[in-house]
């Protein structure tokens, strides 16, 4: 086989290795720019992240019960909106296991009540917390233990109120991820580990 022809090389004006280059620099002066920035932005979010999560009760602006529902009411209108609390429910797990209709909880194999958690120095205030109604789960309408309930857990942001000083009726307030219990659901049960 013949080998295919060379092309000739082709030679350059000076105009236009001098545009390649100009070419060159601004692309290496974007890309210097562009890792500039990056790396501020990296600094400003690690330290806004740095002062949101600050513990100092300077930190946050102390203000007294009346000031502080403004901001908590905007929180619980972006992060909580407004639902039904829960019907009447079952309060057994026999019970529950006989009537196995209407909403998913009822007729869950491991049905779940709802009942208040409450606490005064959190927004909100009233959560509606999922308690598991059996130990084992409802198979052919009884209790089986050959089976678990769990509960099954989901993490909401609310908001704590703190004291600015030991005494104080002025407060702060601290965004905060809790867990919930929000259903409860069957599992194998662990086995004995020896």
């Amino acid at each position: 086989m013949a080998e295919p022809a060379k092309r000739p090389k082709k030679w350059l004006s000076v105009k236009e290795v001098r545009e390649r280059k100009k070419a060159r620099d601004l692309t290496r002066r974007r890309e210097w720019t562009l890792a500039v920035l990056t790396l501020l932005t990296m600094s400003l979010g690690s330290l806004l992240l740095l002062f949101n999560n600050h513990t100092c009760p300077c930190a946050a602006r102390c203000v007294n019960q009346t000031a502080l529902n403004i901001p908590a009411g905007r929180f619980l209108s972006h992060y909580w909106p407004a639902s039904a609390p829960p019907m009447l429910q079952p309060d057994t797990c026999a019970k529950a296991a006989k009537e196995m209709r209407g909403e998913e909880r009822k007729r869950s194999l491991s049905p779940w009540i709802y009942r208040i958690n409450q606490d005064d120095n959190r927004f909100p205030r009233k959560i509606f917390f999922a308690e598991c109604l059996c130990d084992g789960c409802i198979i052919n309408q009884q209790e089986s233990f050959a089976y678990n309930s769990v509960q099954v857990f989901a993490q909401r942001t609310v908001l704590r109120k703190f004291p600015c000083h030991p005494g104080s009726d002025k407060y702060r307030l601290k965004k905060e991820i809790i867990n919930i219990p929000v259903a409860c659901t069957c599992i194998v049960p662990k086995e004995n580990e020896t």
